[in-house]
Order: C-alpha cells, then structure tokens, then sequence
C-alpha cells in the first residue's frame, strides 16, 4: 500500500488530497510554529505604540471676479496704461497646494514651531520631538542602538540653529534631513479633486500633537496661500495708486490752463482763441476721464484686496481623537500566525523533498 509520501508526487502531479493527509501528520509541528507565530505577533502588538491620526478637511475658494479692468482699458490707454496686464495674475490653484506643503521653508517653519506635550507639561517644537520624545517601534528601537548608536553620539550636533536659510540657500546636516523625511510620513496633505476639496492629515503617537499639528498646518497653509493672493493683490494696488497720483496731477494742470486761458480772454472771440480753448478743454476732458475712471479702479483694487480673504473654508476642523489609528493588532496576530503556518509547512515540505532525493541517489 503507498504512502502519503508516495502519493504525494505520484505521476509527476501533486496529488492534494495525499498533501492534505501529510500535512495532518505533521499538524503537531504546525501547530507548534503557529503558536510561536501567534507569540510573536502578540509582543509585537503590544510593543509597537499607538498612533493617531486627525484629518482637518476643507475646501478652497475659487475666485469668481470678472474683469474689472477691461471697461477702463480704452481710457487708460490713451494716457499709456497697460490696465489688461494686471488681469493677468495667476491663480494659485489647489493642485500647487501639496507643494507649498512640502517646500522646504514651509517644513523648517512647521518643524520648528512649538506644541504643548500634555505628558512633560511643557512645549517644544516638533524637531525637539523627533529628536528626543519621539516612540519608536521594536523595529525603530533595535536600529536605534545597535547600528544607531554613532548618531546619538553626534545628535548634541544637530540643533536647529544647523537649518540655515538665506540668500536663497539652504544647509542641513543629515539628521536634520532624516527628521524631515519623518515630518513628511507624519504630516500629509489628499487633494480630492472630484469632491473639490483638501484633507490635511497628520499622524502621531501623540492625539493631542496630532491635533495641534494638524490645526498649525491648516493656518500655516492658509497664510501662505492668502500671503501669496494678497501680495497680488497689493501689487494691482500699488500700481494703479501710483498711477492715479500721476494723473491727479497732469489733471489739476490740464485743469490749471484751462482755467488759466479762460481768465486771460475772456472778451477775445477770435478763432485762434476757440480753437485753442477746445484743444485745452479737449486735454482737460481726457485727464478728467482718465483720472475718474482710475479713481474708480483704484476703489476697486482696495476692495480687491479684502475680497482675496479669507481663500479656504473649513469643513472639519481639527478634533482630539479617541481611537487609535495604528497598529491594529487584530492584524498583526493573523499574519504572524499565517507567516508562521506558511513557513513551517514549506520547511517540511523541503525537508521531505531533500530526504526523497536522498533515498533516491542511495538506491541507485
């Protein structure tokens, strides 16, 4: 009568109900690293901190003005403004968003702004955390003084006086970059462009940090964005002051003759004196109505300016969450006892395939 082990190979094919009987045999030793599996698995569940995170979602604004400019286009022209041209200040769109996220002077300004840590009672900034408070895994902790050590010993190094920013250039060491990197796992940002809106995430062991962190990225974000829009803003503005300065005051000289030629004939009805009073009252009317309509661009261009904020709603604001977001655990103890299951019935199957060939090279 054969074997489970002769059946098991039998015609070249695997035959799985043989596998099947075989592997019952064996359930001892199966079970046995499944067990070992599941132990594993539980330490590490316990071992590996909670993380939560909090999602703060909003929605921009889009800026729906029409062009105030082009009605005083022909007018301006003909005093040698260029009104069209202010017209074209881009919009800073929701798809730039995530990159002024990750932009480095965004970062460095995040990282080095202070959270109030609930368990030492104080505040420190988030490169502080990184640096010193930050939980770290079985994983993280193994790394971290074993082949970590010589970064420890260098980490009185790596104060944030280290990041310096100017003239357009920036240096930093490279612990100060890996702290970054961390910043980028922890601190995200979804743009959802079907729905119209934006979910900045941020993710800590702490659910309060994650909060806070969360809530700073959020008005971080919306300062740069209104700083960039109003500096447009200010810009249209600044010109078209500068503008109308001018013009006020070629109009009170236009205005200045006129009166001027007036007074000084006031009895002469010649035709050279008619002809030169509506040349200057020509002049006059040009000045007045180019002065008039810049007066009006110029109100304009002020309420501009406060129309340009605030440039985001906030749908869900940022919320101390109760629940954890990582690790769930459940998870972890399926898969080590899967992994373990897994290994231990490749490694008899090897086994038994390596003494088959064996006692195969014996009995030939």
């Amino acid at each position: 009568m054969e074997s489970y082990k002769e059946k098991i190979l039998k015609n070249d094919e695997i035959d799985l109900i043989a596998l099947i009987y075989f592997l019952w045999e064996k359930r001892k030793v199966i079970i046995k690293y499944s067990i070992i599996g599941l132990i594993i698995g539980f330490f590490v569940a316990i071992l590996t901190p909670n993380k939560y995170k909090v999602d703060v979602q909003i929605v921009p604004q889009t800026s729906n003005s029409t062009n105030k400019f082009s009605q005083f286009s022909s007018l301006a022209s003909l005093a040698g403004i260029d009104l069209t041209s202010l017209n074209a200040a881009q919009e800073l769109t929701p798809i730039i968003y995530p990159d002024i996220l990750r932009s480095l002077p965004f970062e460095i300004e995040l990282i080095n702004s202070k959270f109030f840590i609930k368990k030492l009672n104080k505040e420190i900034t988030l490169y502080e955390y990184y640096e010193k408070y930050e939980k770290v895994g079985i994983g993280g902790f193994l790394i971290k003084y074993t082949i970590g050590i010589p970064s420890l010993i260098k980490q009185k190094e790596n104060t944030l006086d280290r990041i310096i920013v100017g003239d357009s250039i920036v240096t930093i060491t490279k612990e100060q970059e890996k702290i970054l990197k961390k910043l980028k796992k922890n601190v995200l940002l979804d743009l959802d462009e079907k729905k119209g809106c934006f979910t900045i995430s941020a993710i800590y062991h702490d659910p309060y940090l994650a909060a806070q962190v969360a809530k700073k990225t959020q008005e971080m974000l919306q300062e740069y964005i209104i700083r960039y829009k109003i500096e447009k803003a200010k810009d249209k503005l600044k010109f078209i002051q500068e503008r109308f300065n001018e013009k006020k005051i070629e109009f009170e000289k236009a205005q200045k003759r006129l009166a001027d030629f007036r007074d000084r004939n006031r009895n002469i009805t010649t035709a050279a004196s008619k002809a030169e009073e509506e040349k200057l009252l020509s002049e006059y009317n040009i000045a007045f109505s180019v002065y008039s309509e810049l007066a009006k661009q110029l109100e304009a261009a002020q309420i501009q300016v406060k129309e340009d904020t605030p440039v985001l709603t906030i749908i869900n604001p940022a919320m101390v969450p109760n629940l954890r977001y990582s690790p769930n655990r459940v998870f972890l103890l399926i898969i080590f006892t899967l992994i373990s299951t897994i290994f231990s019935i490749l490694n008899i199957l090897l086994k038994e395939l390596k003494n088959s060939k064996i006692v195969c090279k014996q009995l030939s």
